[in-house]
């Protein structure tokens, strides 16, 4: 009885130790160790990197971050140039990326930074360039893009990027006022990691190139980070925070500022990330102005709205008919201390559901000015009746800005 149950158990044994064989799993890839690196072409590459089993050896170098995994490459540089390599991650975690020169065991490290998944380093001719990517977390890094740019090839009749072009070399700002002339074509954007415009995970619009700066103070004080000249759709974001984990303090956007400037209430021992933005991808120089300042003491003044709106409509010949368009007129008063070359004033009407705005900037001479938005084609049906009318004006350079004011009005026909 005891053979006749024998076999069976023996083949059940069997299938289980095949089926589960102490540290059995899929093989590090071929670029895991440094004494196998992948080879990189001389004209540069995009390519994926498998570091699902990747692993981490005892001599791999470090650069202040833990190495749980790593994989390594190489690139000679045919000629004397600028080298560009950037990694973004399939996953969350964020990986870092290194570049040295020399054999194992005596590296000397070319690019090297705890914060960096990017590195930029002036190749010399015939010199071997070791690349290292490695996940800071345990398991936390499966694939991996891998971008390399040899200036000759990708862009060669642009300048080389200064060192503030990433965000962990941001160039410290010593004093306020600070101003200067710098070159954003010379700037590369970080589209994988760089924040999204006012930090907002949603937005889709692209940065363009973008440099960095910090900025302590030594007391509370407003302070103006801008473009002093215009450049295509200039942006500046400020922030505090890291890379991972960065909070918007203030950035520029249409309403609140004008383009290419932002405001905020800087706080004695907090360390400021101050990033400018061209707003497009250059591949040759774009000579801008940027300067980072406190800002001028508030300018006072108010805003008043006409209590009374008016509806009008006319006719517009579009072939074969008359089409009717539907006006609708307000009127506001600026009062400000002090001459303003131009200024922005929103006015905004609601009527139940129904709502329009508009804006239009003009001068302010001081005392009285007054300003008359006209919104063509409101087709939001306004009638006779109440309906309530918000107010404000600002101009960002001369620190104006009126608090916003609502107003109940009266719509009626005709014109003002």
């Amino acid at each position: 009885m005891l053979h006749a149950h024998r076999g069976p158990a023996l083949a059940t044994l069997c299938l289980l130790a095949l089926a589960w064989v102490p540290g059995a799993h899929a093989a590090p890839p071929t670029y895991d160790d440094i004494a196998s690196p992948l080879s990189l072409p001389a004209t540069g590459a995009s390519l994926s990197l498998d570091m699902s089993e990747a692993t981490a050896a005892v001599d791999d170098p470090g650069c202040g971050t833990p190495v749980y995994q790593s994989v390594w490459l190489s690139f000679v540089s045919p000629v004397d140039q600028y080298l560009r390599f950037d990694i973004l991650s399939s996953t969350g975690v964020r990986p870092r990326l290194s570049v040295w020169t020399g054999e194992p065991g005596a590296l000397a490290a070319q690019d090297c930074h705890p914060d960096a998944h990017a590195a930029g380093v002036q190749a010399v001719a015939g010199t071997e360039y070791l690349v290292m990517v490695s996940s800071p977390a345990d398991g936390g890094v499966e694939r991996a893009s891998l971008s390399v740019s040899p200036h000759s090839v990708t862009n060669p009749t642009s300048p080389i990027p200064p060192a503030n072009d990433f965000f962990w070399y941001a160039q410290p700002i010593a004093a306020l006022p600070f101003a200067l002339t710098t070159d954003m074509g010379a700037a590369r954007g970080d589209s994988g990691y760089d924040p999204r415009y006012c930090n907002d995970p949603q937005a889709t619009s692209r940065l363009g190139d973008t440099l960095w700066y910090t900025l302590q103070v030594s007391q509370a004080q407003e302070v103006d980070a801008l473009f002093a000249s215009d450049t295509g759709s200039p942006y500046v974001g400020v922030f505090t925070g890291d890379l991972d984990n960065l909070e918007l303090v203030a950035c520029s956007f249409e309403g609140e500022s004008r383009r290419g400037a932002t405001r905020f209430l800087a706080q004695p021992g907090q360390l400021y990330r101050v990033e400018f933005a061209s707003g497009t991808e250059a591949v040759n120089s774009r000579i801008v102005d940027i300067a980072v300042r406190p800002s001028p003491p508030p300018l006072g003044g108010s805003i008043e709205v006409t209590p009374l709106v008016s509806t009008f409509v006319t006719r517009d010949w579009i072939d074969p008919i008359f089409v009717p368009d539907r006006h609708l007129v307000v009127r506001g008063f600026v009062f400000c201390d002090a001459p303003l070359a131009q200024l922005t004033v929103e006015l905004t009407v609601t009527q139940g559901q129904r709502v329009a705005s508009d804006s239009a900037t003009a001068a302010c001479v001081g005392g009285v000015g007054s300003y008359r938005v006209e919104m063509d084609r409101v087709d939001q049906g306004f009638r006779i009746g109440p309906a309530s009318v918000t107010a404000r004006a600002w101009e960002f350079d001369s620190h104006f800005d009126t608090p916003q004011v609502s107003v109940p009005v009266w719509v009626r026909f005709g014109v003002l």
